[in-house]
Parts: structure tokens; sequence; C-alpha cells
């Protein structure tokens, strides 16, 4: 249930901190070693945390294929973390194609490859490409309700995934120019870390990361986040950029060659403050659709919903989300400097951040127009976003 979780958020953090500050008192650092996967000390932005061992955190790789199916519901192969130099060329034999894209999900804290959305966004991505999709489990090891321990996972998580695209590579011949990995919220760290992870001569093509968690890792240094050195292309989608203590979930910061703030990038169009959400959700008894992470979850809301040919999310560059509703930036016509938010972003030479608006309900996506006087986005077969002189700052549906 949302709210339990974004208690454990808080909760956790607040034992951590305490701790903490005990433990940095006593000093003493302690390194642990893994097969496969090396070693790992307590240093940088978890200084008092390591990962918990592979057979905690069970890290599982399943494998889906458009070439062989572009149902998204089975995976082709299942694969444990501590198998994966045996289990290689087992991917070759269930349907794996070296030559075409690959693109890796990796959830966030609470969450499994089970969950609707990975589905959805499985689904959304084997219908438009053939290509293999693998998503990362971690489940166990970002299970409630302790998140540090589960944003110091993150690091192992970011090793066995290293591991397994260069296994592939080298024994199946995957071009690592090809991989896409996508992480959500602690997911996004964690692909972070897989990118960083390969050897020198290794680059991945393309990290997106939604929403990723801000507690614990905001301004932190770029090696221990997500940040654009972690692949040749590195988009981010920040949905609920705000403190914790104040209901955000996810980071502010800059992390990728192109970062877009959609509605501002903290509170999305539709859903509530992550606190009043928490307490919609305790007095409706959870009968009622969760409403404390709506903010957060809309991050990987867009990216699937961008994955359509048919849905765009246009953006602007812009010194701040308040001069871009004033329409200060418009218009914005050159798609080389004003690319589509989500699955297509890669192909835009934009850099930095980059403002929009959004419709408050699915489909999320529009069209961006400006004039003088009116400032709306009409949906290609919905609803009118619009924008008067009167509010210059307030977006209505018409």
């Amino acid at each position: 249930m949302d709210p339990d979780m974004l208690r454990a958020v808080l909760d956790s953090i607040s034992k951590y901190e305490v701790e903490h500050r005990h433990l940095k008192t006593h000093g003493g650092n302690v390194t642990v070693c893994y097969p496969e996967v090396g070693c790992f000390e307590e240093v940088g932005y978890l200084v008092d945390m390591i990962p918990s061992p592979p057979q905690e955190v069970g890290t599982r790789f399943l494998m889906y294929s458009s070439r062989h199916s572009r149902r998204a519901d089975t995976p082709l192969l299942d694969v444990d973390s501590t198998n994966i130099s045996s289990a290689v060329y087992d991917w070759a034999e269930k349907a794996f194609n070296v030559s075409a894209p690959t693109k890796v999900i990796v959830h966030g804290f609470g969450s499994s490859c089970s969950h609707v959305w990975v589905y959805e966004m499985r689904s959304a991505l084997m219908s438009v490409e053939d290509c293999n999709v693998v998503c990362v489990d971690w489940e166990k090891g970002a299970a409630m309700p302790n998140y540090p321990k589960a944003a110091a996972n993150t690091r192992l998580v970011g090793r066995q995934l290293s591991h397994l695209l260069s296994r592939l590579n080298s024994r199946l011949g995957l071009d690592l120019a090809k991989v896409h990995l996508i992480g959500f919220s602690l997911g996004a760290h964690a692909v972070a870390f897989a990118g960083a992870s390969l050897p020198n001569k290794f680059t991945i093509n393309r990290i997106t990361g939604l929403d990723p968690a801000g507690p614990l890792f905001e301004l932190q240094p770029p090696k221990d986040r997500l940040d654009p050195s972690d692949a040749r292309f590195v988009d981010v989608i920040h949905s609920n950029a705000d403190a914790v203590y104040r209901g955000g979930l996810g980071s502010r910061d800059p992390m990728g060659h192109v970062d877009f703030y959609p509605n501002g990038g903290s509170m999305q169009s539709g859903c509530s403050n992550i606190i009043m959400g928490m307490f919609r959700d305790i007095l409706s008894g959870g009968e009622a659709e969760g409403r404390s992470l709506c903010n957060h979850r809309r991050a990987y809301k867009f990216f699937t919903d961008s994955v359509s040919p048919q849905c765009r999310f246009p953006s602007a560059p812009c010194s701040s989300y308040e001069a871009f509703l004033q329409g200060e930036c418009f218009p914005c016509t050159d798609p080389d400097t004003c690319p589509s938010m989500g699955y297509y972003a890669d192909s835009t030479k934009a850099r930095g951040a980059l403002y929009l608006v959004t419709r408050q309900e699915e489909p999320f996506c529009g069209k961006s127009l400006f004039s003088r006087a009116i400032n709306y986005i009409s949906n290609h077969k919905f609803d009118y976003f619009q924008c008067t002189d009167k509010r210059p700052s307030v977006y209505d549906l018409q």
C-alpha cells in the first residue's frame, strides 16, 4: 500500500541518519567481496552501508523477445544472478537476438518485475520494435521497509547487470551500442552503476532515468548516482523532485545530458501532494487507487505513453518553468533543440533542462501551440489545455 511505502522511506532514513552519526564517530571501514562482481567498501554516500550478499538480494534476469513472441507476459528465460556465466548460452537457445536492440528495465523500492507498469512498458517496447527486453528483478533486495539498505543494494544490482552484459557481449556478440537501460527510482541509480562498472572499452548506448530516487542520492558526487558519464546518452524524466520531508521521492539535480521537467518536475497534473495523498489513502482504507506515489509514478507512465509513435511530449529549453508557463520560450519548433520527452528523446541534439506540460489523464501526451493571448496544448484526439493572459501560470482542460 502506498502510505506504507512512504512511511518506510521516512522511518528507515531517520533511523539510518541516527546510526550513521554514531558509526562515523567510531570510524573503521568494512570491505566485502562477492564472486563475479568484486568488492564493496563502506565509502561514499552510504558510508556505513554495504550491499547485502547476492543470495539475499536475489536478483533475477527475466528475458523476453519479440522475435519469439510479442506477448510480454511470460519470460522465455529466468536466470539467477549467481548463475550468469553458465546460463549465457541458454539465452541464444531461447531466441535472444544479439543483432536486435536490447532494452533493460530495472524497478525501484518495494517493487518487482511482476508489477503492472513493468508489463505495460515491456508490451509497449515490443509492439514498436523487434527487440529483446530484460527485466532485472531484485524484489528481495528492494523490499520494504529498509530504504537505505535497498539504496545500498543498487550498487550490487548494477554490478550484476554489468556482469551479464559483459558476458553477453563476449560470448554471444551482444553490441552494447544497441543496449538501452531504463531505471525507475532506485533502479535509475542501479543502471547508472551498471554503466559505470563496464570495462573502459565498453560504453552503454543509452540510459533513461525515470524520476531517479532523491533520498540518499541527491547532492552526491556523480560517481555515487546517475550522471551523464554512465552512457553515451542519458535522458532523465523528473516527476517528483522535492525534499523527502516535503513529500518528494525524486531528485531535482540534473543527472543526464537532457533533463525533462514535466509540469515543473515536482507536482504532476491530476496528482495530489504526496503527504495529502497519503492521508487520503489512509482514510480510504486502501479501497481507492493509491495517490501517495502518483507524482513519482508518472515518470514511468510518461515514458510508456511516449513509446507510441502517435504520442509526443514536446518540450522546450527555458530559463525556468515559470518562464516557460509565461510563454517566453515559444515558439520552439526545431526538433534538435525542442525534443519529445521519452522514448524518442535520443534523436535530439539538445542538452540541459527542458520543460513541458502534460494532460491530467492518460494519454498524457499532446501537441504544443502558442499565440499571444492563449497558450494551449491539444491532444491529437482528446482534450485541450488552455492558458489565458488572466491566469498565465495555470493550465486548464477545455
